[in-house]
């Protein structure tokens, strides 16, 4: 790869990490009031998804998008969400081995849309795990950063294994929580958000 080639990637990742970086600190230093609209996640995942695809491209990663029909819209912010998905794109697949696969699943939970970052690797990758890919796994819920990183500060977690800054769990927790979401991460990279869906009124 080019130094052409990469910068793009290199160069969003960076911009996207010092806006959630920023807002993490804001909310932290003035905690403000949710001011949550009407948002349809499943057209902004089909509208991002060209661009994580090509940023996975890049890193040896295959992304599969899983969008069920006629999901109701969510209460959040859209201009404020988008980059909050990419950094969670950016924070689970960077440093995967090439050939892993990243499927980001939507679904109806009750009274919430699930959205699902999990990861298959290349040698995980067969038909029993293709059938379980929509499946939830409660039992690996984490509340703290995982052993191999390091905390820095309040607002980010050092990861040596990429030698990249990432915002903290707390961080990653609060900011989701102030666009609507419920954020919870497992074991390894996956990930869960819930989020709220609108009522008929709201």
């Amino acid at each position: 790869k080019t130094a052409y080639e990469i910068m793009p990637s290199l160069v969003g990742s960076e911009m996207c990490i010092r806006d959630r970086i920023f807002q993490a600190a804001e909310l932290q230093r003035k905690p403000s009031e949710m001011q949550l609209a009407r948002t349809d996640l499943g057209a902004i995942l089909q509208t991002l998804e060209p661009g994580w695809r090509e940023l996975l491209d890049r890193r040896g990663v295959a992304l599969q998008l899983g969008i069920e029909n006629e999901l109701p819209e969510i209460l959040s912010d859209a201009r404020r969400l988008e980059p909050m998905l990419g950094g969670l794109i950016d924070r689970v697949s960077r440093g995967l081995p090439p050939g892993s696969r990243l499927l980001l699943l939507l679904q109806p939970a009750g009274a919430r849309l699930k959205l699902q970052l999990q990861v298959r690797s290349q040698a995980s990758s067969t038909a029993a795990d293709d059938a379980a890919d929509i499946e939830l796994i409660d039992t690996d819920l984490v509340d703290t950063e995982p052993v191999d990183k390091e905390q820095v500060g309040t607002v980010l977690s050092w990861d040596p294994s990429t030698g990249s800054l990432q915002l903290s769990q707390d961080a990653t927790r609060q900011l989701m929580a102030s666009l609507g979401g419920r954020y919870q991460a497992r074991r390894k990279r996956d990930l869960t958000v819930f989020f709220p869906v609108a009522s008929a009124h709201t």
